[in-house]
Formats: structure tokens, C-alpha cells, sequence
């Protein structure tokens, strides 16, 4: 075969190429999908402790259950943004890279990067696909984890509110490395 030349299996390998975009694409999709609804769950969670002022057995008080409310809803949007940005977004990068491996053996050129402008239209400003996803899981757990701090804030000092102060400590380092993790993200496309 001629170089540059491209062979019929080549041809498929571009297509299958193509369903991966696609099937990774909308994987991604679900799991922001998930953040949204784990965020208005918690949401409900908080209409109800707040109108309730669930206690558990005069234990532990409203704020308390309010402030391990947010921290678990801080996890649980840092833990499908590491399923989102960290797995499904690393995987459509790597199909990408190779679709784009495929186009340089002479295969229709697909390319969608040159018309992405940054914010307000200005080439300059444009972020990486990385770094917006994780502002979108970032603005709300960062939320949640300030409404654990204030319901903590005035607790007695007790075992469970050592814990609730580990467990802040432990998301502010999710929350860090999530917001900084795709800001400096290289070579990145989509």
C-alpha cells in the first residue's frame, strides 16, 4: 500500500473512533447530570433538618446534621467529578488523540477547535474544557463545604464536631484540587 494511503480498516477503526466520542461524551453528560440531582437532594435535605430541626435523640443538633448534610454532599459531587474529569474526560482525550492520528494518515480532518473562542468571544480568554467542568462541580461543592463551616462554626466542642472539622479540612484539599487540577491542563482539545 502507497504511503498515505488509507486501508478500509482504517476507515472502520475512524468510525468506532467516533462511537468512543460519542459514548464518552454522553457518560459525561449523566455523571453531570448526578451533580445536579445529588445538589437538589441536598437541597431537600436542608428544607427538611431546617424545618423540622431534625435532632437524633437530643444528641445532635440541627446544625450539626446540616453541616454533615453539606459535607456529604461536598463528596459526593468531588467523587463524580473525578469519575467525569479524571476517567471519562482522560478517555475521550486519549480517543481523540488517536482519531487525530487517524486524520494525519489522510482521513477527513474533524476539527472543532479552531471555531471555540473563549469567553465573550475573545480567542484570549479561552479556558480548557477541564477547568470549566470542574467549576461546575467546584461552585457548588465549595458552597456546601461554607454551609458546613457556618453550621460548625458556634458547636460545642465534642467528637462529632472534631470530625465534622476533619472531614472540612479533607474537602477543602478536594475542593483545591479540583479547581486547580484542569486550569493548567495542556494540550487539551475538547
Amino acid at each position: 500500500m502507497p504511503n498515505g494511503s488509507i486501508s478500509m480498516s482504517e476507515v472502520e477503526l475512524f468510525k468506532e473512533l467516533g462511537t468512543y466520542e460519542r459514548h464518552f461524551n454522553q457518560i459525561q453528560n449523566v455523571c453531570r447530570g448526578f451533580a445536579s440531582t445529588w445538589l437538589l437532594a441536598v437541597f431537600g435535605g436542608f428544607g427538611y433538618i431546617i424545618a423540622n430541626r431534625f435532632q437524633i435523640q437530643g444528641i445532635i443538633d440541627w446544625k450539626v446534621t446540616g453541616s454533615l448534610l453539606a459535607l456529604s454532599g461536598t463528596s459526593g459531587i468531588f467523587l463524580l467529578w473525578v469519575l467525569d474529569v479524571l476517567v471519562y474526560h482522560n478517555l475521550l482525550l486519549a480517543v481523540t488523540a488517536a482519531r487525530e492520528d487517524l486524520e494525519k494518515k489522510g482521513l477527513p480532518k474533524l476539527d472543532f477547535t479552531k471555531r471555540r473562542v473563549g469567553a465573550f468571544g475573545n480567542p484570549c480568554l479561552s479556558v480548557s474544557a477541564r477547568w470549566g467542568i470542574s467549576l461546575f462541580y467546584g461552585i457548588p461543592a465549595g458552597f456546601l463545604w461554607v454551609v458546613a463551616l457556618v453550621l460548625n462554626f458556634n458547636n460545642p466542642k465534642s467528637a462529632i464536631s472534631s470530625a465534622i472539622w476533619t472531614w472540612c479540612v479533607l474537602a477543602l484539599f478536594a475542593l483545591l484540587f479540583m479547581v486547580t487540577t484542569g486550569r493548567w491542563a495542556r494540550h487539551e482539545h475538547v
